[in-house]
């Protein structure tokens, strides 16, 4: 999945928060958008970054019952000269992946 082929649906001004870089704290500041995408036979597809929002799972979602989960978050910091940087995102593509296709396998 190429980054270049994601859609993005943009929110209307009014609705974005804007972020205060001199407090801007983990756990508690958020983005206004979130990257979701679907694991389907080995391959990630149906990618859109669209409004932050809560997760809606199924209660019968197998991470309830058997505890097949995968979760990998990128991280935001402050760098030296102020400016926002996230740190070897590349890791955190090649975690998720790993974890998914071991995921799959131990669900055959």
């Amino acid at each position: 999945m190429s980054s270049k082929n994601i859609p993005f649906i943009e929110m209307p001004e009014e609705q974005l928060r804007h972020l205060d870089s001199n407090n801007f704290y983990f756990g508690k500041s958020v983005t206004n958008y979130m990257l979701e995408a679907d694991f389907i036979n080995g391959e990630w597809t149906n990618a859109v970054i669209k409004k932050y929002e809560p997760l809606q799972l199924d209660p019968s979602t197998a991470v309830f019952h058997y505890g097949q989960s995968i979760f990998e978050g990128i991280k935001a910091y402050k760098g030296e000269t102020d400016q926002v940087v996230i740190f070897r995102p590349q890791e955190n593509y090649k975690r998720f992946n790993t974890s998914a296709k071991n995921a799959n396998a131990n669900s055959t």
